[in-house]
């Protein structure tokens, strides 16, 4: 086809995607590629925590290794991803869970949903997002729109 798209299961990480041979992605030439580190670029899923706290800097999923779930290569191409409680997790944040990351690949387009479900008998609270770095040609002209009336801080500005 003409797209791809490159998944690792540390971290159930999107490394790459690409459309018609075009890098939608960015990946930093410092990422590292080792156990316990995040990976700078692509998608990385943060999750139960965004930002500092009490877990790690945007929590531990980025950190894990996912198990391979269901996959499909006829017509739709998809994969789900699966993350459960372990005893490493138990020890940072006391919650029996199970995460699926659900991700398929259309002609021009990357659709990821991430299901959470709570294997406990207590709720809890969580944060969850796709940290999306995406691949520009040059920053300095590169314009985002559609945040009107929408609170957001520019890292860059401060």
């Amino acid at each position: 086809g003409s797209a791809s798209v490159e998944v690792l299961l540390y971290g159930a990480h999107v490394l790459s995607w690409t459309v018609h041979n075009k890098q939608i992605l960015f990946l930093s030439d410092k990422a590292i590629f080792e156990s316990g580190k995040a990976i700078r670029g692509g998608i990385p899923i943060i999750w139960p925590q965004f930002g500092p706290g009490p877990l790690p800097q945007h929590g531990f999923a980025r950190v894990k290794t996912w198990q391979l779930g269901k996959t499909n290569t006829n017509g739709e191409i998809s994969i789900d991803l699966h993350l459960s409680h372990d005893e490493d997790t138990l020890k940072l944040w006391p919650h029996k869970f199970n995460v699926t990351l659900t991700i398929r690949l259309g002609e021009k387009s990357l659709y990821q949903e991430l299901t959470v479900n709570n294997q406990d008998n207590q709720t809890f609270e969580f944060t969850a997002l796709f940290h999306t770095y995406f691949t520009v040609d040059d920053i300095k002209t590169t314009k985002i729109s559609g945040l009107n009336n929408v609170t957001y801080m520019d890292k860059v500005d401060g």
